[in-house]
C-alpha cells in the first residue's frame, strides 16, 4: 500500500514537466519544516515530528525509486543515494525519540536539493 507521500509524489511527479523540480521542491520544503519546528515546546515538537515522518515517506518513496529496475541512474550514485535514504530513515527515528537532534536531516535535504537544482541548470545550459 502507498503512503500518501509517496502518492503525492507520484502524482505531483506525473503532472509535472520536471521529477527534479518535484524533487527540488520536496527535499527544500521538508528541510524548511524540520527547521522551523521548535522542538523545546510540545506544539513545536509536534511539528518536528510530522516533518519527520515527511521526510521518512519522501525517503522512502525514493528508496523504492531507486530500486525500479526502469530506474537507470548511474550505479555509484545510486548506490550512495541508497545509503543516505537508509541514513536518514535511521536519523529519523533517532530525532523522533529525541535521541538526536534533526540538523543532519535538514543538511542533507537541502544539499541533495542543491545539488538537483545545479545539475537541472547545467543541463538546462548544455541544451
Amino acid at each position: 500500500m502507498q503512503s500518501s507521500a509517496e502518492h503525492g509524489y507520484a502524482q505531483v511527479r506525473k503532472s509535472t514537466a520536471s521529477g527534479r523540480e518535484v524533487e527540488i521542491q520536496l527535499l527544500t520544503k521538508i528541510a524548511a519544516e524540520m527547521a522551523n519546528a521548535d522542538p523545546s515546546t510540545p506544539e513545536g515538537f509536534r511539528e518536528l515530528v510530522t516533518a519527520v515522518h515527511r521526510n521518512m515517506e519522501m525517503w522512502t518513496a525514493l528508496i523504492v525509486d531507486l530500486l525500479q529496475e526502469e530506474n537507470k541512474i548511474d550505479q555509484t550514485l545510486k548506490v550512495g543515494l541508497l545509503k543516505l535514504g537508509q541514513f536518514s530513515l535511521v536519523h529519523s527515528r533517532k530525532v523522533v525519540c529525541r535521541q538526536a537532534e534533526p540538523e543532519v536531516l535538514i543538511s542533507i535535504n537541502r544539499q541533495i536539493a542543491a545539488g538537483l537544482k545545479a545539475q537541472a541548470q547545467n543541463n538546462a545550459e548544455a541544451a
